[in-house]
């Protein structure tokens, strides 16, 4: 394959050649000891550089992650939205109608509680020994994961029902429903 890239020689090499066709080797560049001396000490100093700019950046401020939630009661609380919009809705517009009532620099306009206008069979029970099931679903954190799905230890599958109240191992790695559930029988 010939090239008519006068900077190429018949071999390809994209190496200098003089006039009379012959090639040069590759061209070197020149050592300069102030310059090793300056790479030197930024490869010295450079990475403690690095380090503290970002510590002095993380510990500005809190470096949080998010806290996945279950996936059986983020569905639960979704269904539970859809079922219950239109009532949802009416105590939203109660809440605003409310809120519009009082000076916008009244103290107590922000202590109306949204749930105070929920129809009396939506609203959380005070007793928790007692809830109150048509109530909105809890929404608990994902504490184990199971074939990409996130549960918390009461929706954990194959899990007894009591299972948030005993000790259980959250395992990584691929576990099937069933070796989850024979582990939390331990």
């Amino acid at each position: 394959m010939a090239s008519n890239d006068p900077r190429r020689n018949r071999s390809g090499d994209p190496r200098k050649q003089g006039n009379d066709g012959a090639t040069a080797g590759p061209v070197s560049v020149p050592a300069f000891p102030a310059g090793q001396a300056v790479a030197q000490a930024l490869a010295e100093v450079l990475p403690t550089l690095i380090g503290g700019a970002r510590y002095q950046v993380l510990s500005q401020g809190q470096l949080r992650t998010p806290q996945l939630q279950c996936a059986e009661c983020q569905l639960s609380r979704m269904q539970w939205l859809a079922r219950h919009q239109a009532k949802l809705q009416t105590a939203h517009q109660q809440y605003m109608a409310a809120v519009a009532q009082m000076a916008p620099d009244d103290p107590q306009r922000g202590m109306i509680s949204p749930v105070a206008c929920l129809p009396a069979e939506l609203k959380p029970s005070g007793d928790p020994a007692n809830p109150n099931p048509q109530a909105m679903p809890g929404l608990e954190d994902g504490t184990v994961l199971v074939n990409g799905t996130v549960y918390c230890a009461g929706h954990m599958p194959g899990a007894p029902d009591q299972a948030s109240r005993r000790p259980f191992l959250v395992a990584s790695g691929h576990m099937s429903p069933a070796m989850l559930a024979e582990l939390a029988r331990v």
